[in-house]
């Protein structure tokens, strides 16, 4: 936009604004509302015009926005506080929530109803205005009678053919509104919203011209969006939401809840697709702007977690360390996010430089070595060529089997944590990875909620899921033996 057309949308929204004002100091709040609510629409960081739509719309719930919006723009506004207890105090229980039902009077549904053409015949030709008028002799007044009594006998013949010919005359459209009045405020007072708005589809119907029941549909509309979206019809609630849009374009509430609902959606589908990152983007967006919407937390918490754990498995620790952290955060009590952040940090933690020999060591630590032999279930501890250990252990069962090859201790951890299989692995010495998880040598791994050994009385057996297991006296003995880097060799 250039210079020119900048002034001329600046000279604009000031005119629009100036008349806005003008309007609602005169008392024409009608008229400013709409000019307002067309100026925020074109301008949403227009403060006067969100302070001001807050003094004029007939709705507290749509004043506090309107409030909140002014708060955004300028947090220390001199009167915001005032305009927000006035606004608080117009606000009765349940307001903004539940509309009220329609109270149209005859004057603003209808016309009056007009004396129809018998009444008007019946008065004509009324025995009593004869007499009334009489001054004729007794012949004129026995002529004049015969007259009446005929008229009145050819009245009732043609309203009786009449009647069965159209039936009873056809009520005004505002007898027709009011007699449908109580049926309304019946659905709007149990919340039954699909009623409601089936009734003011009738009404609104009736008088499409009447601004009073399109703002009562739309109102109602909003409602039923409300009640779908709590209900899980999230695609019945987008719906509801466009009509109500529909009737009235410039509903503040309807608009905000409209897009939580449609970036909600639109998470739940990446989270089912398994979609991490989508879901978070798309959910962290809805939780910002409301953290307490449906189940928002639960899904950001599992997403961010198996974002985490995605990850980690391709080596990007602090990628993992972050989602992992951000879990945590969203669920607190829950302790597996918290649990693999500490497991993650421990591993970016910076390498422990290994202490040089003393001149008195016995033994060299490059002459250190463990062979795991699959065959006999065995494993020999050497220093140089002194076999130092001999202890039973048990490999990776069929179709689990432990790799064969030469490898190294590459990672050592006090108690490691298996969240695959929720177990906890005392005394963990990494050696090589298998796809996205590592397998080492350890003592019997222990069930973390109930305290149960796995495998205990079958070492010498292949049980494992592809470690290599060893006692809890052997396994500890061994953790403080073996070095970053001692050989592992596995042999069929």
């Amino acid at each position: 936009m250039d210079s020119d057309q900048r002034n001329l949308s600046e000279q604009s929204t000031r005119t629009t604004l100036k008349a806005a004002i003008e309007a609602a100091k005169a008392g024409r709040r009608g008229e400013a509302y709409q000019l307002l609510k067309q100026l925020v629409v074109a301008d949403p960081s227009s403060e006067a015009a969100w302070f001001w739509l807050a003094g004029v719309t007939d709705q507290p719930d749509e004043a506090l926005t309107a409030l909140e919006r002014v708060e955004r723009l300028n947090p220390k506004h001199p009167r915001l506080e005032a305009a927000r207890r006035w606004a608080q105090g117009q606000a009765q229980p349940g307001a903004g929530e539940t509309p009220k039902p329609v109270s149209a009077s005859p004057a603003e549904l209808g016309r009056q109803i007009k004396p129809s053409w018998k009444m008007s015949l019946a008065s004509q030709f009324s025995p009593w205005n004869c007499l009334n008028r009489l001054w004729l002799g007794a012949a004129g007044l026995v002529l004049l009678l015969v007259i009446c009594t005929l008229a009145w006998v050819i009245w009732f013949q043609v309203d009786a053919a009449q009647a069965r010919l159209t039936g009873p005359p056809a009520p005004d459209n505002s007898e027709r509104i009011l007699a449908l009045q109580p049926e309304l405020n019946a659905a709007v007072s149990e919340s039954r919203w699909e009623d409601a708005v089936a009734v003011l589809q009738v009404m609104h119907a009736l008088e499409p011209d009447s601004p009073t029941l399109a703002r009562e549909l739309a109102r109602v509309y909003y409602q039923l969006g409300l009640s779908r979206r709590e209900q899980g019809d999230l695609e019945g609630a987008l719906n509801a939401l466009d009509q109500s849009l529909a009737l009235d374009p410039l509903q503040l509430l309807a608009q905000d809840e409209r897009w939580l609902v449609d970036t909600y959606r639109r998470g739940t589908l990446y989270h089912q697709a398994g979609h991490w990152q989508g879901t978070v983007e798309s959910l962290a967006l809805v939780h910002r702007k409301n953290p307490d919407y449906l189940n928002t937390n639960e899904l950001l918490y599992s997403a961010y977690y198996n974002l985490g754990l995605s990850q980690q498995a391709a080596g990007d620790l602090i990628g993992a360390q972050t989602s992992y952290q951000a879990a945590a955060e969203l669920l607190p009590d829950e302790p597996l996010a918290r649990e693999k952040a500490d497991e993650v940090a421990w591993l970016l933690r910076p390498p422990t430089p290994t202490p040089a020999p003393s001149p008195t060591a016995s033994v060299d630590p490059k002459d250190k070595r463990i062979v795991v032999d699959v065959s006999e279930q065995r494993m020999y501890v050497y220093e140089g060529e002194k076999l130092r250990w001999k202890w039973v252990v048990s490999t990776g069962e069929p179709g689990r089997d432990t790799a064969i090859g030469q490898f190294a201790v590459q990672s050592k951890i006090p108690m490691a944590y298996a969240s695959t299989w929720n177990l906890d692995m005392p005394h963990w010495l990494g050696i090589y990875w298998s796809g996205p998880l590592e397998n080492g040598i350890h003592a019997l791994p222990i069930q973390r909620h109930t305290g149960y050994k796995l495998w205990d009385g079958f070492l010498g057996q292949r049980v494992s899921y592809g470690c290599v297991i060893l006692s809890e006296d052997h396994a500890e003995k061994l953790f403080e033996w073996a070095d970053i880097g001692v050989p592992v060799k596995i042999q069929p």
